[in-house]
C-alpha cells in the first residue's frame, strides 16, 4: 500500500500517516518535546519516542518516517527508522518551520520569510523569499502558499509563481 496521510484520531496529534496497516502519529508531548507514536492497526501494539522540538509535519518515504520540528529560530528534520522509531538522522534547518506539507520528494516548508523545498532527509533544495507566509500545501506539481493577503500557486520544482489570487477578506 502507498503511504496515506490520515486525519489524526487523537486530539493531541498534529499529523498522522498510515502505511501498510501501521499508523504513525506526531504529537506535542510537552513544551519543546514531541512524541512520535507507532501503532499496529491490527494488533493495537504501540511504541513511541520523544524528540526535542515543536511538531510541524510528518511523512513516510523510503521506509523511514521524517518529522519536521521547530526549535526556536531554527528547525530540524528528524528521520526515524519506521520499525524501531530510533532517530537515524537529524538535519538542522537554517530557519524556523511554521507550516509544512509532505511532497513526493520531501517537504514544502513555510517560514516567517518565505517557502522552502527540502528532501526527505532535510537537505534544503530550494528557497524563495515571500512575505508573511501563513500556510503551505502541496498537490502534484504545485505548491500553494497562503500569505496575509494572497494565495500563490507555485511550481513544485522551481518555486516560480504560476498564479496568484487575492485571499478572501484581504484588505489593503
Amino acid at each position: 500500500d502507498a503511504p496515506r496521510t490520515v486525519a489524526p484520531s487523537t486530539g493531541d496529534a498534529v499529523d498522522a500517516v498510515s502505511v501498510d496497516g501501521v499508523l504513525y502519529a506526531l504529537s506535542q508531548a510537552y513544551v519543546g518535546e514531541v512524541s512520535l507514536r507507532r501503532t499496529d492497526e491490527a494488533t493495537g501494539a504501540t511504541s513511541s519516542v520523544d524528540v526535542a522540538g515543536e511538531a510541524v509535519a510528518l511523512s513516510f518515504s523510503g521506509g523511514a518516517i521524517s518529522a519536521v520540528l521547530a526549535r526556536g529560530a531554527t528547525g530540524v528534520v528528524a528521520v526515524c527508522n519506521a520499525q524501531t522509531l530510533s532517530v537515524a538522522q537529524s538535519r538542522p534547518l537554517p530557519f524556523a518551520p511554521r507550516s509544512a506539507e509532505p511532497t513526493a520528494t520531501g517537504f514544502v516548508i513555510g517560514t516567517d520569510d518565505g517557502v522552502a523545498l527540502v528532501d526527505a532527509t532535510g537537505a534544503v533544495v530550494r528557497r524563495r523569499e515571500m512575505p508573511h507566509v501563513l500556510d503551505v500545501a502541496a498537490a502534484g506539481d504545485a505548491v500553494y502558499v497562503v500569505s496575509d493577503d494572497t494565495i500563490f500557486s507555485l511550481d513544485a520544482h522551481t518555486l516560480a509563481t504560476t498564479t496568484s489570487t487575492p485571499a478572501a477578506g484581504a484588505t489593503d
